[in-house]
């Protein structure tokens, strides 16, 4: 049977190869009226049952196929909308389907906007269009724009019509559109400063769109990742982005360069060639390894130096320096003076007025690490720990049970055997 579909005259023929084997159809195209030529992927539909007869749907989209049994059922004269790029489309070898560059389909050249328009709709290889982008880092200080490379030329504009770079998120439906700049037949330069949402690290999948089919088009394989160094808020923060970012650990800033920094060679990095972690970098609190729950211990009422564990602390400079900040649930913090004694340890000076117990025998509190600087400058450490306030006297009122009061928790009561005799 023969139809007009589309700008092609195909026939359709159902026959087999042999005695008792299923039924194929084949499309072919009537070339110059004279000649037949296969007509790809539509070309083996295989069937159960033997074909008497084949009729066209009013819609061109199906063939109405009847069996020897009277049955009728569809045959699709194409299936183009299971090719998913422009490659696989173009060679598939149906006459019906081609590839709508600027919609990003395998479709028919009928469902295809402006199809008749120079490289809209496709049938060759050459003119599919594959991009990349270079940087495929982009940070928010440094002047960098985006260039996009294309395989081969975009179609030619349509009166009132533009090309937009898009960058698109789908955390947070995020999208970022700005004009696609034309340098070079295949190359587009795409500038997003100042367009970028308030997030300090964004992955995008980035895409060309035309202002007139407004459909996404030319797909970059690989992720383009956004970051805003300044949005970060701690160093943890700050290095957890690929090595993108840096900290200026003297001014509590996240930066892209170092000369951002009050001094220079305190621009803290990771080494992501060699695996580092911004734990092995940043300046931490770290908890205390005399409990299983990591609380430090400090006895309530008493004079007594508290030492703290840390890692990678930077040494005091002038005008800067720590302080040990505890927070309790009722009051104000309290700030007490610290000593730095090594990348590794810091202490606390804790005079016997300054950390009270009112009443009972202990009580968690808050504990931090705070780095002061010029400026009003106030920082706590990434992390932040407990520490148990204790009071003997409250806690044992025996001997035995005095000393019991030790076990696990890293108090240091003892017992005091003048007069009647007291925990302390």
């Amino acid at each position: 049977v023969a139809f007009n579909v589309e700008a092609f005259s195909l026939v359709y023929v159902a026959y087999t190869e042999t005695s008792g084997e299923v039924p194929h159809i084949r499309a072919y195209e009537i070339i110059s009226g004279v000649s037949l030529g296969l007509s790809g992927s539509f070309s083996d539909q295989k069937l159960d049952s033997q074909v008497r007869s084949l009729a066209l749907d009013p819609g061109l989209e199906h063939l109405f196929v009847t069996d020897d049994s009277n049955s009728v059922f569809l045959v699709p004269l194409e299936e183009c909308s299971s090719y998913g790029d422009c490659g696989g489309c173009v060679a598939s070898g149906n006459l019906l389907c081609g590839w709508c560059t600027l919609e990003q389909k395998c479709s028919r050249q009928s469902q295809c906007q402006n199809s008749n328009e120079t490289k809209r709709y496709v049938l060759d290889p050459a003119q599919c269009i594959n991009a990349s982008v270079s940087p495929d880092q982009f940070i928010s200080e440094q002047p960098e724009i985006l260039e996009v490379s294309l395989s081969s030329a975009l179609p030619p504009l349509l009166p009132g019509e533009s090309y937009e770079c898009v960058l698109t998120a789908e955390e947070g439906g995020v999208e970022i559109a700005v004009d696609a700049v034309n340098s070079t037949s295949t190359t587009y330069s795409c500038n997003i400063t100042g367009a970028l949402p308030p997030q300090l690290e964004l992955v995008t999948n980035f895409n060309l769109r035309s202002t007139l089919v407004q459909e996404l088009f030319a797909t970059v394989v690989d992720a383009v990742t956004l970051y805003q160094c300044p949005l970060a808020l701690s160093c943890s923060e700050c290095l957890q982005t690929e090595g993108a970012c840096g900290w200026c650990v003297y001014d509590k800033t996240c930066s892209v360069l170092n000369s951002t920094c009050r001094n220079e060679t305190d621009f803290y990095t990771v080494n992501m060639g060699m695996g580092q972690t911004y734990q092995e970098v940043c300046p931490a609190l770290l908890p205390s390894p005399m409990r299983a729950d990591g609380y430090y211990t400090q006895p309530a009422g008493v004079g007594r130096p508290l030492q703290i564990n840390t890692t990678n602390l930077p040494q005091e400079i002038e005008g800067y320096s720590y302080v040990c900040r505890v927070s309790r649930s009722n009051g104000g913090p309290v700030d007490l003076p610290a000593t730095y004694n090594s990348p590794d340890s810091l202490t606390c000076t804790v005079d016997a007025s300054d950390l009270p117990l009112p009443s009972g025998g202990e009580e968690t509190v808050g504990l931090s690490i705070v780095w002061q600087g010029p400026g009003g400058l106030d920082h706590a450490l990434d992390e932040q720990a407990n520490l148990v306030l204790y009071q003997c006297s409250q806690l044992a009122q025996g001997c035995s049970s005095c000393l019991g009061a030790n076990l696990n928790t890293s108090f240091t009561c003892g017992w005091c055997t003048t007069g009647e005799g007291s925990c302390q």
